[in-house]
């Protein structure tokens, strides 16, 4: 995911240290210095095709305690890059979660902070001692120049050191292969002379040196620390070996610096392709074309069943549930539930498997679960078994339909987690927008500012426009609401440069426009001109990579006025087949009833919305106050209860109130509570009678103080 997420449903759409507040440039390392090759006295216990690398948690320090979180995502990367090494078997490697016997998926539910406390760290090591002919030991520190500093020594089972040695980076993946390097060239960490038949087909990799190629140019995206461009160019510079997967990383780099997809062809498909060609093959023409071709499909359901290897059952199994959920497909709502079943069957199938590109296992379970009553367990499994990637830690584990919002516990930890997604990915535009919204929930307005600033110092296309899009966040914290929404409605043009991702950031940009619009009152002057930048014939193509787009755009339609509605519900379905991957389950159902809703339909958008009602978290995040109002009017007050409540309270990214203040203060005087209808009333009065444009419901609040006052008499 370039960004990515969110997600399949996230598919759309890549923090966090206390000394972060600053908002300081995230300097780039000097790289560390070119290590002499150590001397390899005696043969390494590595050596047998048998042989086990443990990774136990590394010493960390440099972040915010607890800190074992990050001493896993190290040695989890160190173990990833190793097992390619040793041959692509995930036998060949112990990581973190394996010493510390974390069930394997599907459980339940797992430590919420699983590396937290110091025993974890012991735990792990006395594990590594017992498991493995040799561990590797040290520490990691998070430098205040913001580069990561890894000192490891490499032991025997027993104990004794066979090297150690240093590694220094701005990315963590780059500070781990520049510890690993010495430990290669001396033959203590033996080069494999080929990969395990499974991860060389399903990987497209011909040589070991391919497939690390390609696993350090996945590691360097979620480990977006200045230098992807770099790492672009070294892996276009070692050139391929990677069948079809060589030109879908090259859209894939383009995609995410933002700039335009390069010219590529795929090699000729061979006559009998391969399992893991048919599969490679259907995922890059999903990233590259939007195309899903369903005689593939059905191909590779038969390959998955019939596969033997753990590795290729993870690789089809998320293949096919990326490909899976189409808008088209008259049995929608059974296709996104396969695809979520499949999704699950990744994971279990091999829980230590990277491979996928946007649709990578963890990363299409995190997306599709997001939402329903899975996405606890999945996020939670995630951030135990892949420390190491960013994604994990930057989402929330939020219960659908909770009767109460997220305590301050709750709150702080996803403050706290945000951070470390921060930590690993600074400069991926998701963290940082997920970043600023927790930072303003929290109150801290000046350290949200710093990042969005320091953001804009990045080197691509991406951290400019992102920079915009975090100050218009800033800003209506601040009461500068009129302002706000000015300097969105400029961001929000499209210029005839934007590519790839950029293009995904001008739509979040006019969604912020549109949310600041409804508090001034404006809603359908902007959703007008949103869907004439966006949706007009001869507008540029929508980027659909991001499971929020249908979802947004369906709601800018609904704020429309009545012609332009039309004419935009009429567009967006046919759009909707260019990003398969971009769909939540019920989206057909939250666009029937949004379109049903704007045309005045208020019975028939209640009725299309009942299957909503179990799990409605991501569709009141862009409808909500449409869908309470429907219920309500429909004499259905449990119900619009229950979604009220699912609102998030983004109160303190508006300096204080929000509508969501207002209609409870409403609905508090509409059942005899005077006394919290007037302190509601008030906290609204406060916190928008100083914006720099006028708000309307800071005059229906005054009204309703009055008339509540004078009652009271």
């Amino acid at each position: 995911m370039a960004s990515g997420v969110t997600l399949a449903a996230l598919a759309v759409g890549a923090v966090w240290l206390a000394a972060m507040s600053s908002g300081t440039l995230w300097h780039l390392a000097p790289p560390s210095p070119v290590p002499s090759p150590l001397p390899a006295a005696v043969p390494s216990p590595l050596a047998p095709d048998s042989a086990v690398l443990a990774c136990p948690i590394l010493e960390a320090s440099g972040v915010e305690e607890p800190a074992g979180w990050l001493g896993a995502a190290a040695a989890a990367t160190l173990c990833e890059r190793a097992r390619v090494l040793l041959g692509g078997s995930t036998a060949r490697t112990l990581v973190p979660a394996e010493l510390l016997s974390i069930p394997r998926p599907h459980a339940d539910a797992y430590p919420v902070d699983p590396y937290a406390g110091p025993e974890a760290r012991v735990r792990s090591l006395e594990a590594a001692r017992r498991r493995a002919a040799a561990y590797v030991d040290g520490t990691v520190v998070l430098e205040p120049s913001r580069s990561f500093r890894l000192t490891l020594a490499l032991r025997a089972a027993d104990g004794s050191e066979l090297a150690s040695s240093v590694g220094r980076a701005s990315a963590l993946y780059e500070a781990v292969r520049n510890a690993m390097d010495p430990w290669v060239a001396a033959g203590l960490l033996p080069k494999a002379p080929r990969l395990d038949e499974a991860v060389a087909d399903f990987s497209r990799a011909r040589t070991v040196d391919a497939a690390l190629d390609a696993l350090d140019l996945t590691l360097a995206m979620t480990h977006n620390a200045g230098g992807l461009r770099q790492e672009c160019a070294r892996f276009e510079a070692r050139g391929g070996g990677l069948a079809e997967m060589g030109p879908g990383e090259r859209f894939r780099c383009a995609y995410t610096l933002g700039e335009p997809a390069p010219e590529v062809a795929l090699p000729p498909a061979s006559a009998a392709p391969s399992p893991g060609e048919l599969a490679g093959r259907a995922r890059v023409d999903l990233m590259m074309r939007r195309a899903v071709d369903p005689s593939v499909m059905a191909e590779l359901q038969g390959l998955y069943d019939r596969e033997p290897s753990a590795w290729g059952r993870s690789i089809l199994a998320t293949t096919i549930s990326c490909l899976l959920p189409s808008p088209e497909d008259e049995r929608g709502t059974e296709m996104k539930t396969r695809a979520m079943e499949m999704a699950f069957s990744a994971v279990q199938a091999e829980p230590k498997n990277p491979i996928g590109e946007w649709c990578a296992p963890w990363v299409q379970l995190v997306a599709v679960t997001h939402g329903t009553r899975s996405a606890v367990s999945a996020l939670q499994g995630m951030r135990a078994w892949m420390p190491w990637e960013a994604y994990g830690w930057l989402f929330e584990d939020v219960e659908p339909g909770k009767a109460e919002p997220p305590g301050q516990e709750a709150r702080k930890r996803a403050l706290t987690f945000a951070r470390r997604a921060y930590v690993l990915s600074p400069l991926d535009m998701n963290v940082t927008d997920t970043l600023v919204d927790r930072l303003l929930q929290d109150g801290a307005r000046q350290e949200a500012r710093g990042v969005a600033l320091a953001v804009a110092r990045g080197s691509h296309a991406p951290h400019k426009v992102g920079s915009e899009l975090l100050l218009v966040r800033v800003d209506a914290s601040e009461a500068r609401i009129g302002a706000a929404l000015e300097r969105a409605r400029r961001a929000m043009v499209i210029s005839p440069d934007d590519s790839g991702f950029v293009r995904v950031q001008r739509l979040q940009i006019a969604w912020r426009a549109l949310e600041l619009a409804l508090v001034l009152g404006r809603e359908r002057e902007v959703a007008d001109l949103i869907i004439a930048r966006f949706l007009d014939a001869g507008s540029p193509p929508l980027e659909g990579t991001h499971f929020s787009v249908p979802l947004h755009i369906a709601a800018v339609c609904a704020r429309a006025s009545r012609e332009v509605s039309r004419g935009c519900f009429g567009r967006l379905r046919p759009l909707r087949a260019r990003f398969p991957e971009g769909e939540l389950p019920n989206t057909e159902d939250f666009i029937t009833g949004a379109e049903r809703y704007a045309r005045g339909d208020t019975m028939g958008a209640a009725l299309a919305w009942r299957p909503l009602l179990q799990e409605p978290g991501p569709f009141v995040e862009v409808l909500g106050d449409a869908m309470v109002a429907t219920y309500e009017r429909t004499g259905a007050p449990e119900e619009a209860r229950l979604l009220e409540e699912a609102i998030p309270d983004d109160s303190q990214a508006l300096n204080g109130a929000s509508l969501k203040t207002v209609r409870e203060a409403e609905r508090a005087a509409r059942r005899g509570d005077r006394e919290r209808a007037v302190e509601l009333a008030q906290r609204v009065i406060r916190a928008w009678s100083v914006a720099d444009a006028p708000i309307p419901a800071v005059e229906s609040m005054r009204r309703l103080v009055a008339k509540l006052e004078y009652r009271s008499r």
